[in-house]
């Protein structure tokens, strides 16, 4: 489970509770806990080995794609997101500004 991988606040450099996200397995239990909570998933499983996705920031990309995709349906443009991450621009097609 999630909680025995959560590195405690006083022990973060950022004095908050985190976990390693260079241990895969936590990475896997992190997105396990997410995909149950957020999309009530409740089994997903990735072979042994295999690249554990970042669920949120891809979470991110999917919900702000979709934004476009109904908005364009209805004739109206989406605007790019403000502050955070603006790597999706380039990815979505759409210039920098």
């Amino acid at each position: 489970p999630l909680a025995s991988h959560v590195i405690h606040a006083s022990q973060s450099k950022s004095k908050q509770p985190t976990i390693n996200f260079s241990d895969p397995i936590a990475v896997k239990e992190l997105n396990t806990a997410l995909l149950a909570a957020n999309y009530g998933v409740e089994h997903w499983d990735l072979p042994e080995g295999a690249l554990c996705p970042p669920v949120p920031g891809r979470a991110d990309y999917i919900h702000y794609l979709a934004d476009i995709l109904s908005d364009s349906a209805n004739g109206g443009p989406t605007p790019l997101p403000s502050g955070g991450d603006q790597s999706a621009q380039g990815q979505i097609g759409n210039p920098p500004t």
